[in-house]
């Protein structure tokens, strides 16, 4: 009876530190989510559902709108979506961008409808999102004449704005040592601006373009003027 009882309370003591811990985690979460800091919150978040703490559901939508600031459009979209019922005002206006930018335009267009009236702020900027639905619904064949390489070349994740220079291409790539790198707000590797040759028409031999170009935040938008003497870019 004695051994039975001590297991109780171990067990009792055991629940009360494993809720108190997942209320931290979710006070955490809900703190970061506050400041902007989509990628911290995510990562309470995700903590808290891989050890099955219960999520109430405007935590739920918390975790969605997550997901659509970091611009991971499908899991926002599947998120949003098993929440539809419970969502309204701006909650369904980021639901029907996130159905809109998922390339599913006729269900935006019926998002984007019923938040409306629930925006009144965003009324005008709805109305030419149900345009642009409308638009790409009409317009869902695109042909043209343009002839795509695909490359080999590894770009460690995101990588974009490629501008030709001398023999071959300059544009922003994340470090293949990104793990070791300082990330931005989104939990992203900050990018920096790399070469490589183009030769056969494919692109090859990467690396860094300059080592005097390496800064704690991002790199890119590159322009070069006429005479390749000037270059441009933006950081941030």
């Amino acid at each position: 009876m004695k051994l039975a009882l001590n297991s109780f309370l171990v067990f009792i003591f055991l629940v009360i530190s494993v809720t108190a811990e997942g209320q931290g985690s979710l006070r955490r979460a809900q703190s970061q989510y506050e400041r902007g800091e989509y990628y911290e919150a995510l990562q309470y978040y995700q903590s808290l559902m891989e050890n099955d703490f219960p999520l109430e559901v405007e935590d739920r939508i918390r975790v969605a709108h997550c997901y659509y600031e970091l611009n991971n459009i499908d899991e926002a979209f599947s998120a949003f979506m098993e929440l539809e019922d419970h969502l309204s005002g701006y909650d369904l206006y980021i639901y029907a961008s996130a159905t809109h930018r998922f390339g599913f335009y006729e269900g935006a267009i019926d998002l984007y409808q019923r938040a409306r009236p629930q925006n009144p702020g965003l009324q005008a900027q709805i109305d030419e999102l149900i345009r642009s639905c409308e638009w790409a619904l009409e317009n869902d064949e695109f042909l043209t004449n343009v002839r795509v390489n695909p490359s080999s070349i590894e770009t460690y994740g995101q990588s974009f704005g490629i501008q030709y220079y001398g023999g071959g291409v300059v544009y922003s790539s994340a470090s293949p040592d990104d793990s070791d790198r300082a990330r931005d707000r989104q939990g992203r590797s900050f990018l920096s601006l790399y070469y490589s040759d183009v030769v056969d028409d494919q692109i090859a031999n990467t690396r860094l373009f300059s080592e005097n170009l390496v800064f704690p935040y991002h790199v890119g938008a590159i322009s070069f003027t006429s005479d390749n003497k000037t270059m441009y870019y933006t950081a941030l």
